[in-house]
């Protein structure tokens, strides 16, 4: 609904929602939340869910293309589940749970592996970084595994979030890779002005 004024007199007219958009409170058109997201307008009224060409997949919708990759390229279903070896009992005791099926994994982990993977999403990346620190970074979950594995074959700057290499291996490899090479000084501030380098 819009309200004019015309020659001193206010008029209100109904107007039709842009597509994607649903008449909401307030005489406002309401958008739906949400990246793929779209208001359809159903018989219990308007729910707003996937566009056509994309999968729901926890609380988000992901295009299928990319999904169907995904599915391809990782274990979605596993990722949703995690292991938890030792917890501290309400009465102090330690007990094993074993495998727990993660509502937080199951909501997040195929959107941030799809948009870190797909579309160099930063946010998607941090999402995904921060699963894997969930489970303790335990290389052997999924989250961990598959952000590891782009993280190697990253051409856009995804860091590491472990390293199994000494540093120095590292920052020469790295180096080396970019065609790089790096001298580094130490300067003793006393009277001697001994210095130590370490070549790169």
């Amino acid at each position: 609904m819009i309200q004019k004024e015309t020659n001193n007199a206010w008029t209100i007219s109904c107007i039709t929602c842009p597509a994607g958009t649903y008449p909401g409170e307030g005489w406002e058109c309401k958008k739906c939340n949400g990246y793929g997201r779209e208001y359809k307008q159903t018989a219990a009224g308007w729910l707003c869910g996937c566009k056509t060409g994309f999968k729901e997949e926890g609380q988000s919708c992901i295009a299928d293309a990319d999904f169907n990759d995904l599915v391809a390229n990782s274990q979605v279903s596993q990722a949703k589940v995690v292991q938890f070896t030792e917890v501290i009992s309400t009465n102090g005791e330690l007990v094993q749970i074993g495998n727990v099926k993660s509502d937080v994994f199951n909501n997040h982990f195929a959107a941030a592996a799809a948009g870190c993977w797909k579309h160099n999403d930063r946010k998607s990346c941090q999402v995904l970084a921060n699963l894997c620190v969930l489970t303790l970074y335990d290389m052997n979950h999924e989250s961990c595994r598959f952000y590891n594995d782009l993280a190697e074959k990253s051409q856009n700057g995804i860091p590491y979030i472990t390293y199994t290499e000494s540093a120095t291996n590292l920052i020469k490899t790295s180096l080396k890779n970019k065609g790089l090479s790096l001298t580094v000084g130490f300067y003793d501030d006393t009277a001697s002005k001994r210095s130590q380098y370490l070549n790169f």
